[in-house]
């Protein structure tokens, strides 16, 4: 159970990063 919820963080943190520098590409900053 907190291996799953590790990972599910995991996850979240680098989908999150891939949609600033998506952002950050886009916007131009």
């Amino acid at each position: 159970m907190i291996n799953q919820n590790i990972m599910f963080i995991t996850l979240n943190v680098n989908n999150f990063s891939h949609y600033n520098s998506f952002l950050a590409s886009n916007t131009g900053l």
